[in-house]
């Protein structure tokens, strides 16, 4: 009986050893790939930040082009 408890804790202490070793890497796993997800996302939102930016400037030079040319052509 002394041997198999002997046996038993020892396995007991071996598979949560593990256990605690897989939970770390998965957690450190999950961790790398949000902050990859993070960054990837900040990137993104720059991109569409700045093409909305330079869309929103490029459709105002046309209207303030069409205005003058409009108001041009209503003086002839």
């Amino acid at each position: 009986m002394f041997v198999e408890d002997n046996l038993a804790t020892s396995n007991d202490v071996s598979e949560d050893n593990l256990a605690t070793s897989n939970d770390v890497s998965e957690d450190n796993l999950a961790t790398s790939n949000d902050v990859s997800e993070d960054n990837l996302a900040t990137s993104n939102d720059v991109s569409e930040d700045n093409l909305a930016t330079s869309n929103d400037v490029s459709e105002d030079n046309l209207a303030t082009s069409n205005d003058v040319c409009r108001r041009q052509s209503l003086y002839f």
